[in-house]
């Protein structure tokens, strides 16, 4: 088994969490990011959300283990709380937001809504679930926003030749 990428999720004191806007594809998403080799998921977490928002978190628990059956992968969401840092954007992000959950923003995938979800519905028990992307459902959520819906399908594109 090898965990390639990781997220925390962050809940402030008004309950809201924390999103980030990429800068290469201008899509909202957990802080998160790929394990390097040898490196723990927790350390992987905790570095990337770092990175990626200037603040500091600790893992209070594991919310979801996302399985790849074909290729034996795991990508894993984290609970975090707030240590310290400051909000800064870096090279992979434009923005930082502190949203509500029922009021996500767009655009989001619904890759990304799942992941929120699972966050909503954990009751003390790790979720496990396939790590499957409907990439025709992704394209067709997306067709509003003319960038992403061209990123997606150029992606599904790709995965079809190649």
């Amino acid at each position: 088994m090898k965990v390639t990428s990781v997220y925390i999720i962050v809940q402030n004191k008004l309950n809201k969490i924390l999103l980030s806007k990429r800068a290469d594809i201008p899509l909202w998403v957990l802080p998160g990011g790929h394990v390097e080799e040898n490196e723990l998921a927790e350390v992987a977490a905790l570095r990337e959300f770092h990175e990626e928002t200037g603040l500091k978190t600790r893992i209070k628990t594991t919310i979801a283990c996302y399985k790849n059956i074909g290729s034996r992968s795991r990508k894993y969401l984290f609970l975090g709380e707030l240590t310290g840092g400051k909000k800064t954007l870096s090279n992979e992000t434009v923005a930082l937001k502190w949203v509500d959950l029922n009021h996500l923003p767009s655009p989001m995938t619904i890759y990304e809504r799942r992941k929120i979800e699972d966050f909503i519905n954990y009751r003390n028990k790790i979720i496990i679930r396939e790590d499957k992307i409907n990439m025709i459902g992704e394209i067709l959520s997306q067709i509003k926003n003319p960038i992403i819906f061209g990123y997606l399908l150029y992606r599904l594109i790709k995965l079809l030749i190649f």
